[in-house]
């Protein structure tokens, strides 16, 4: 699917079931259930701005799960798409640390997000740091 297509809350979910792409999907509870992984990752950062405390590896995992099954733009936009803006600063390190983060994710929500405007939470920055 097009990435100049402007994802809004009546094209997200075919947006992803399109660029969704599982070799081993059996039934479209396997697609609901990755996508979940996408929900998780949002309520941790939600989680994160009210207590600063945060699963560092098990959003890496549910990132890299994700990249299993979504192209890196579809996943940063699927991403950026889901999780708030108040969050960019949160998602930024981890995308930066696993080098999926495009320059420019483009048409969210009637915009482009220019990631290097972003800053970085410098917790996660020292918490991602620590795991190398």
């Amino acid at each position: 699917m097009d990435s100049s297509i402007d994802l809004t809350n009546k094209n997200i979910l075919i947006y992803a079931m399109h660029e969704y792409h599982s070799p081993c999907l059996n039934s479209i509870d396997e697609f609901i259930e990755d996508l979940q992984h996408v929900k998780f990752i949002k309520r941790l950062m939600s989680r994160y701005q009210n207590s600063k405390k945060i699963n560092a590896q098990l959003v890496l995992n549910r990132i890299i799960s994700l990249h299993n099954v979504f192209r890196t733009e579809a996943l940063c936009r699927i991403l950026f798409y889901y999780v708030s803006p108040d969050c960019y600063h949160i998602l930024k390190p981890f995308l930066v640390f696993l080098n999926y983060l495009p320059d420019i994710i483009p048409n969210v929500n009637g915009q482009n997000i220019h990631t290097v405007q972003i800053s970085m939470d410098p917790v996660i920055i020292n918490i991602l740091r620590n795991l190398t």
